[in-house]
């Protein structure tokens, strides 16, 4: 039998036939590999159907509901054919744009929707509440800001971390991708670490660190390669997204959140100029302060 990840993931869900569950699991005690592949699948693997289960849907607002209705009511002038073409029956013209304005208008609220919770998957279109800057942002933020937007309270709370893991994959870190990236202590902060990701972005090593408040949304400190000059603290806005930015010794950061309750310049700024102890990977280099912005 062919053990992939595509069946490990269904394992890992509970998703199996019991012969499949008989052949994994007896593939993990045969293959300290597989165990470990097995391990790191329900290490990245978070409650997203519950959590989301308990999400609100928005109700269709009424002033939505009454300009529809004055649609359908209008009377529809329909432009004339080009020569030659042939005509339509008008019942079937106000049947045909009837519906077209249904959809348009129910599409306009969805996209509407969609825009409110996710504007940044939607380069060219701005939410109303998202305020437009002159500057984008680099792409790979972009990215790890979509992927940090799926993260809720609820996806978190019940995660725990794997310490023995945990210190595997930031070995792996720094001995497969080349990046020397601590896991920061950020309890004096307020903030609890909760889990570590290898992602990528265009084939290129991203890591992931979420932390979790007492209170309100998920935190990421999320770090890639750059060989450009070190830089200064900043901050932009980034969809729903409040994002911190530095470079540092080859290294490019974002503290993400969407909770404005927290200071995310003043914790980038401590973690910028390495005054936080490390809970994984200490490297036991001290480098120079950075400049100021």
């Amino acid at each position: 039998m062919n053990i992939d990840d595509i069946l490990l993931m269904s394992y890992v869900d509970d998703d199996v036939s019991p012969e499949q569950r008989a052949e994994v699991e007896a593939a993990i005690a045969a293959s300290p590999e597989v165990g470990a592949r097995v391990a790191a699948l329900r290490a990245s693997r978070l409650p997203y159907q519950a959590a989301f289960a308990r999400q609100a849907i928005p109700p269709v607002p009424e002033s939505l509901t009454r300009r529809l209705d004055e649609l359908l009511r209008q009377p529809v002038r329909a432009p004339s054919p080009p020569v030659g073409a042939p005509r339509v029956p008008s019942t079937r013209q106000h049947s045909t744009l009837a519906w077209l304005a249904v959809a348009f208008v129910a599409g306009a609220f969805f996209c509407g929707a969609a825009l409110r919770f996710a504007p940044e998957f939607m380069p060219g279109f701005v939410s109303e509440a998202v305020p437009v800057k002159p500057a984008q942002p680099l792409p790979w933020i972009q990215a790890v800001v979509g992927y940090q937007d799926m993260y809720t309270r609820d996806t978190l709370a019940n995660v725990s971390d794997d310490p023995k893991l945990t210190a595997e994959t930031v070995s792996q870190i720094h001995r497969d991708d080349a990046l020397a990236v601590e896991v920061p202590d950020l309890r004096e902060t307020g903030l609890s670490f909760k889990q570590l990701q290898r992602l990528r972005f265009r084939n290129r090593p991203v890591v992931q660190i979420v932390y979790l408040p007492e209170h309100g949304n998920p935190v990421a400190l999320c770090v890639i390669g750059d060989s450009r000059p070190d830089q200064a603290v900043q901050t932009q806005q980034v969809g729903s997204m409040n994002v911190v930015t530095w470079r540092r010794g080859k290294l490019s950061y974002a503290l993400l959140s969407k909770d404005a309750g927290i200071d995310l310049q003043a914790v980038g700024a401590h973690l910028a100029n390495g005054a936080t102890p490390a809970l994984f990977g200490q490297l036991g280099t001290q480098l120079p302060p950075l400049p100021m912005s």
